[in-house]
């Protein structure tokens, strides 16, 4: 268990929430474009606001429970949107708070001073300046102590535990739930993935140190991110950590041992000193790492095959396949492996392309797969044409059938919208003629904004497209849908979604 408390005295000052113009923008973007949250307000504007608890009651304290809540899951949907890549990527590792369990790697709940603390304090002899009583989860109906200024924990291993109002009564921002959700989240996976292993059995190792150096120097909205140069943010982060001067560390054993005399000879002060980057696998907190990590372990158990590993590899990014080849992890992992299968991993990390992508992606190991795979991944749309009119009519129907190339294909082109859109059409239309004609449809929409009636250009490059491809797009294009449809004027919108969704003939 890793307790976090309110350390604002031990570090340099951070701007209050009303100098955050950025994430209040977003947040209130993103509280918008909520269905249910507009009808709960336009339901309190008819019927009132019910009266708020009386203070020190229980009502009050679970109230600020749901408060809690309410804030953890406005930041956990301004992390889906983030395009800050460990931001976003600690957000797909996540359930949704509040929500049922569905098998994330993390989770977040509430943690709420009890209404009965003072009580519980003076019953137990208790020292109320160091300890404080609380609960978890919207419901006092469960007790933990920790130190009056502590802001969360880990439990269970993988359940972040937050305090939604510090002990002076502010409330943290979304950026400080950022902060620490992120920071947490590298802890979990770091002790999961077994390294760092000091950190368990000793407060004031190495291990332990290089565990918190990395979760500070990642995490985006900490003080320390906002540091530009390397050297000078790790710095700053071992000032905070073990202090600039013995005692002055927010960590007291690392503190301890880091300051330990004499200094000459004390190889962890040598060793602190020399750790400038972050360590250990999986750096971005990425989830699709995080699963390879799990099928290699799952090959070994006998829990999945070698295909299912290189699926995963090939729905990585080129940065994290470039990761994974390199890390001591994951070449520990093969070495677990038999030689035949390690061997398939290992190149297909180098390059998917060098075991054909796989059977999920290519079940045939044709080589003309390979090759269209290969120009989806270099982005030339006359190369992906090429490749795709290579095909035999099998090989397109296994593609379109495909649901793995569906899944691909977004972690293939993240963020070429219009490509990914083209070739997803493609793919179900079954003809190359139809990348070019779904563009011109793209084109057509844009041309179309402000307009009143149904623009002729539109119309025609509707009626250029076969129904097997307007449903495509209405079904599996829902990005680019939102992007180029939903901003039309409403009777164009209307009536192109009915042509669409095939209730209408353009």
């Amino acid at each position: 268990m890793r307790e976090r408390a309110d350390r604002d005295a031990a570090r340099p000052s951070r701007k209050p929430a009303g100098e955050r113009p950025a994430s209040e923008q977003a947040r209130v973007l993103a509280l918008q474009q909520s269905a249910g949250n507009r009808a709960v307000s336009a339901l309190l504007s008819r019927q009132g606001a019910p009266p708020a608890p009386a203070a020190g009651t229980q009502a009050a304290a679970e109230a600020e429970a749901l408060r809690t809540l309410g804030l953890l899951r406005d930041t956990y949907h301004l992390m889906l949107n983030s395009p800050d890549l460990i931001v976003h990527n600690t957000a797909l590792m996540m359930d949704p708070p509040g929500e049922r369990e569905q098998g994330g790697r993390v989770r977040a709940t509430p943690m709420t001073l009890r209404s009965d603390s003072a009580t519980l304090v003076a019953r137990n002899g208790k020292n109320p300046a160091t300890t404080a009583y609380y609960f978890y989860g919207a419901h006092e109906d469960n007790t933990h102590e920790f130190g009056p200024r502590t802001l969360g924990t880990i439990e269970g291993g993988n359940v972040v535990v937050i305090r939604g109002t510090r002990s002076d009564g502010t409330t943290q921002t979304s950026d400080d739930i950022i902060e620490t959700l992120v920071h947490e989240t590298s802890h979990i996976i770091v002790k999961d993935y077994g390294e760092h292993p000091g950190t368990a059995t000793d407060a004031g190792s190495f291990d332990r140190y290089r565990d918190e150096f990395r979760s500070y120097f990642l995490a985006p909205h900490s003080t320390f991110a906002a540091i530009a140069d390397p050297d000078a943010r790790a710095a700053a982060i071992r000032d905070h950590i073990v202090g600039a001067s013995a005692g002055a560390g927010s960590y007291a054993d690392l503190d301890k041992a880091f300051w330990a005399a004499p200094l000459d000879t004390n190889q962890f002060h040598h060793d602190v000193l020399a750790h400038k980057r972050p360590d250990g696998f999986n750096l971005d907190n990425s989830p699709y790492l995080d699963r390879l990590v799990h099928l290699l372990r799952d090959e070994q158990a006998g829990g999945a095959s070698v295909e299912d590993v290189l699926f995963q590899i090939a729905v990585l990014s080129p940065k994290e396949r470039g990761e994974a080849a390199g890390a001591t992890l994951i070449a520990t992992l093969l070495a677990a492996l038999p030689g035949r299968d390690a061997d398939r991993i290992q190149r297909a990390l180098t390059s998917p392309a060098a075991v054909g992508y796989g059977r999920e992606l290519n079940p045939g190991e044709s080589p003309r797969v390979t090759a269209l795979l290969d120009a989806i991944t270099a982005r030339g749309p006359d190369g992906i044409k090429d490749a795709y009119k290579a095909c035999n009519p099998t090989e397109r129907g296994e593609l379109a059938a495909n649901a793995h190339f569906v899944s691909w294909l977004p972690r293939a082109l993240p963020s070429e919208l219009l490509m990914r859109t083209c070739v997803t059409c493609m793919v179900h239309g079954g003809s190359f003629v139809y990348f070019d004609r779904v563009r011109v449809f793209a084109q057509a929409c844009s041309d179309a904004a402000g307009q009143a009636t149904m623009p002729d250009p539109l119309r025609a490059a509707l009626r250029a497209l076969p129904f097997e491809v307007r449903i495509a797009y209405f079904g599996l294009c829902q990005d680019d849908y939102a992007a180029r449809v939903e901003p039309l004027q409403d009777p164009v919108k209307r009536e192109v979604r009915a042509i669409l969704r095939g209730d209408a003939e353009p």
